[in-house]
Formats: structure tokens, sequence, C-alpha cells
């Protein structure tokens, strides 16, 4: 069975244990992955390859400035998102919803969770 050429994922978090343990997850898992430390680091980079989910692992507070909710919503419009926010972050989640994101769920849901929720954001027809 011929498994589909599908573009990367692209997984944007400033801690760097979680960034490579996600990268580890999504590369297992046989996608492409791609990672960066932050969403303005990856946006500003000239040819931002078109991914097929971005995960954004975001802290508390993250998204406080209004340019990086702005920033958010640019994403937002031309990818799939999945966030990631701490455990009872609602402000992050409600923030990120607002902005377009396609699924917000906690860090704490785990890899296997996680993991599954990219695999459907992949798979999604449009």
């Amino acid at each position: 069975e011929v498994i589909m050429h599908r573009d990367k994922i692209v997984i944007i978090s400033e801690r760097s244990e979680e960034r490579a343990s996600l990268e580890a997850l999504v590369s297992q898992a046989g996608l492409a992955v791609e990672t960066a430390d932050s969403f303005e680091l990856w946006l500003d980079t000239p040819e931002v390859a078109p991914a097929s989910c971005v995960v954004l692992d975001l802290d508390s507070g993250a998204l406080g400035e209004s340019e990086r909710l702005t920033r958010l919503a640019t994403i937002c419009t031309s990818h799939r998102v999945l966030v990631l926010t701490e455990t009872g972050d609602v402000s992050t989640a409600v923030q990120a919803v607002r902005q377009g994101a396609s699924q917000v769920m906690q860090r704490s849901a785990g890899h296997r969770g996680i993991l599954r929720q990219i695999l459907q954001l992949v798979d999604m027809p449009g």
C-alpha cells in the first residue's frame, strides 16, 4: 500500500526538549517534520514551505501581545494549526480558537493523543 506523499508537519515550540520529543514522535510516525523556536522566526523565513499541519506549543501568556495574535491568525488562514497549551490554560486556548486554530489540546494529553490529533488534521479533506 503506497503512502501518499504528505507535506511536512511544522513544530513550533520555545522549549527545546518539547520540540525535540515532538519532532521524534512525528518522524517515527513516518511524517516529514520541521521545527522552529518561535512562530515569529518561522513566519519570517523567506520560504515558508507548505505544511499540512502546524503544531504550536504555547506557554501561558504567549498570546498576550496583539502582534502575536495577528501572526497566529495569519498562520491559521493558510494552515491547519494544532495548538498545545499548558494544563488549565483556558485563556490561551480561547484566544487560539478565536484566531482560527483547527484544534486546541492540552500538552498533558500526552504524545499518543497529540500524534492522533496531528494525523487526523493531516488526513482532513480540503
